[in-house]
């Protein structure tokens, strides 16, 4: 038989399901043509599909030997080879194959994302700026490129890179959606702006669903309500850490809880929280339709989506009713836009009055903080409670931040380097994932010169993945240095349970209040600033009065830990409240 019709059969038994067949059906044409580099390739490629990896690369590496400058064969060799952990002996294989077609768009985007991956920023950068000078208007290009860029420190560069994609490809939902994101991060966006952007983006995702669902539910205001959690974070995650007391404390005679989890990742705070919950699906391979159609099939009453646009969350599947109540909360600071989203879940201060007009949700507002912060498990016992050592007064003052370094943008960066120019002599931690790449360290280091703070006044570090370490390493600050326009949550209150005081830039939209709400709930009102100004001020100051930090470190372990912040039982009491009033509002409509 010739090469081609074996190919051609084996494609048809694989698209067909029938991939045991098609292996048989290549290993038969490789006894007939040996020297076959397309059978190889295909055979290759069809036993990595299914975890073959070893014997996948022994036939795309003679593959490649029999056909040297077929660039596909050469890519396929070096993804997999990194896909297995292999990026030294795989990533030559990739640049082969661009060498070979350099106008080859998704070998080029492949190539960049492998490099991404190895933290090779700059390397990548060239890669993704070829293939967007091959197509300009390539979206997943420019996306790749703003996403890298965000990852190594350039933020400004990013979001503009997110704008003009966006505007590029007004109905592409996935395009819109990354931009959405990435303005929560930017300096310069107005809250008109982000909110245009979310309900532009929910306008996209109804298309296609059924807003008008009719439920079936009694409208019984007073019965125990059924409530299910959405989410693709139900692991060792910020949204675990906040989820856990609500869960653990509430009053099981008022709420049901069910929970989604999104995600096959499963670890010990999942057993948690699989032990907390009423009911558990593990709904990881549920297309869109299969997962509502799942969720309705519980009967539920209220449905809180907690991912909102972060990762690949299950929001856009709620443009079909899953319960006759959908609510957002927790997991992501803004509107989700999308018009089947019936209430967002916050407070008074991270969404005073008025923050009405940049939500397409109603917004129920819990009484007090909007988080509850349980500490970080019983795991780590006595040694997560022990109060913090005394700053020593011969010691340089050590500001910090561990947050994200997508929210290190060009103003914190100014504000941060003027409160180090305000205390002489101190010194800055910066502690996040990416940092410890050549090019974010570049990027870092460049602009805190560039206002003058030289790099002996860093410390740049990667982040770790040892708990006890990390939480640790607050003992190492004397003040923690909140980020802005998007504030930290966790890292806030990770910070106040180790002790360390925490000082923050109050801003316009809910992710730039988050600081606001946590530090007045632990009674540190006076480190919530109103300008960057007012916060150098507020971080020097405290700085300078080391008798009052030391007196602030020393009563803010208890201080914290006592606080509405970390209560779990009151915030489930208040938790109920809001979900309850939710309910009875459906259950008084029509």
């Amino acid at each position: 038989m010739e090469v081609n019709a074996y190919i051609q059969e084996a494609i048809a038994l694989a698209q067909g399901g029938r991939v045991a067949d098609a292996i048989v059906k290549l290993e038969a044409a490789l006894r007939e043509h040996p020297q076959s580099a397309q059978v190889r390739g295909l055979l290759g490629t069809i036993l990595n599909s299914v975890g073959r990896t070893s014997d996948a690369i022994v036939h795309l590496q003679r593959a490649s030997e029999l056909a040297p400058n077929v660039a596909p064969v050469a890519f396929q060799l070096g993804a997999i080879l990194v896909a297995a952990g292999e990026p030294l002996r795989g990533l030559p294989y990739m640049q082969r194959a661009v060498d070979l077609d350099g106008s080859w768009v998704p070998g080029l985007l492949g190539f960049a994302r492998a490099l991404q991956g190895v933290g090779d920023f700059d390397r990548s950068e060239g890669i993704y700026r070829r293939a967007l000078a091959v197509d300009p208007r390539n979206a997943d290009a420019a996306c790749g490129l703003a996403g890298m860029l965000m990852a190594s420190g350039r933020q400004k560069d990013a979001v503009q890179l997110f704008r003009i994609a966006g505007r590029d490809h007004p109905g592409d939902m996935g395009v819109q959606g990354k931009l959405l994101s990435a303005l929560n991060y930017a300096d310069d966006a107005t809250p008109e702006e982000v909110f245009d952007a979310h309900a532009r983006w929910g306008r996209l995702a109804i298309v296609g669903g059924e807003p008008d669902w009719k439920s079936a539910n009694q409208r019984d205001a007073q019965k125990r309500i059924r409530v299910g959690l959405l989410s693709t974070d139900l692991w060792e995650h910020s949204v675990g850490y906040f989820l856990r007391p609500l869960l653990t404390h509430r009053d099981k005679a008022e709420l049901e809880f069910i929970c989604y989890s999104t995600v096959a990742k499963a670890d010990w705070m999942t057993a948690e929280l699989r032990a907390a919950a009423d009911g558990w699906r593990d709904v990881s391979a549920c297309n869109e339709r299969t997962l509502v159609d799942t969720i309705r099939a519980d009967g539920l009453d209220v449905l809180i989506e907690l991912s909102g646009h972060t990762g690949n969350g299950p929001l856009a599947a709620l443009k079909r009713r899953a319960a006759p109540v959908q609510a957002t909360y927790l997991g992501y600071p803004n509107t989700t836009g999308l018009a089947t989203i019936d209430w967002r879940i916050v407070d008074e201060v991270t969404d005073p009055a008025g923050a009405e007009k940049c939500h397409t949700e109603r917004l129920a507002r819990i009484d007090g903080c909007f988080v509850c912060y349980g500490g970080p498990g019983q795991d780590f016992g006595e040694w997560a409670v022990a109060p913090r050592g005394p700053h020593r007064p011969d010691q340089p003052i050590t500001f910090g931040s561990f947050n994200s370094i997508r929210k290190l943008g060009p103003e914190v960066v100014k504000t941060w380097a003027s409160v180090l120019k305000a205390v002489p002599g101190s010194r800055l931690v910066i502690k996040t994932r990416g940092i410890g790449t050549p090019a974010a360290r570049r990027n870092f280091t460049s602009a805190f010169a560039s206002r003058g703070i030289d790099g002996e006044r860093l410390e740049l570090r990667e982040v770790v993945n040892d708990k006890w370490e990390h939480l640790g390493s607050y003992h190492e600050i004397d003040i923690a240095l909140d980020t802005f326009p998007y504030n930290g949550t966790t890292t806030t209150c990770e910070a106040l349970w180790m002790g360390t005081p925490v000082v923050a830039l109050c801003g316009q939209t809910h992710a730039g209040r988050v600081g606001a709400s946590i530090l007045r709930t632990v009674g540190l009102p006076e480190l919530v600033a109103q300008t960057p100004e007012q916060f150098v001020q507020i971080a020097a100051g405290l700085a300078q009065d080391r008798e009052r930090l030391r007196d602030l470190q020393q009563r803010l372990v208890q201080q914290a830990r006592n606080s509405t912040l970390c209560d779990g039982p009151g915030m489930a009491v208040r938790f109920e409240r809001v979900v309850r009033q939710m309910w009875q509002d459906w259950c008084e409509r029509a």
